[in-house]
């Protein structure tokens, strides 16, 4: 009974010296990670992932001026011809098959917005003041960003341009 009582009392201290703390990670150090530990830990994650299986290009970089990390997806399929079609058919609703081509953008849209709430809960794993702004750009010119989401909300969407 006594061994009982000392692991409960062990127990009881130690739950009240981590209440001062914001979170038990916190504890042990996980959670305040610098950002270049963080990216090795990311694009160790982002390798493990279904990007490399579906082609999709991806780096992942620190941003110090936004002090946010920036991940950057490209596909070779999302060229400059796709990202043209794209524009022109948005633009033009009478083509032939536009609702689908917007369809589809709607279900890419959605899963960056997804994406972008999952990576960046990843990324608080390791960094707790982080903020992640998910960007897919064009496969010829990588400054042509078609989609910029971050935490579930789209800040810059191809079609919201036009």
């Amino acid at each position: 009974m006594k061994k009982f009582i000392s692991l409960l009392l062990s127990l009881v201290c130690m739950f009240s010296l981590t209440g001062c703390f914001s979170d038990l990670s916190s504890l042990f150090g996980m959670g305040n990670m610098e950002p270049d530990k963080v990216i090795v830990k990311m694009q160790k994650y982002l390798d493990d992932s279904d990007l490399k299986k579906d082609n999709m290009y991806y780096k992942i970089e620190y941003d110090e001026d936004f002090q946010n990390y920036v991940l950057t997806l490209s596909h070779p399929e999302m060229n400059d011809l796709a990202v043209a079609s794209i524009r022109y058919v948005y633009k033009n609703s009478s083509v032939s098959g536009s609702g689908e081509l917007v369809k589809a953008w709607d279900n890419l849209t959605e899963m960056a917005k997804q994406a972008s709430k999952d990576v960046e809960a990843k990324i608080r794993t390791y960094d707790d003041d982080a903020y992640l702004v998910v960007n897919l750009v064009n496969y010829d010119n990588q400054e042509d960003i078609l989609l910029s989401v971050s935490g579930g909300v789209v800040l810059e969407n191809l079609l919201d341009l036009y």
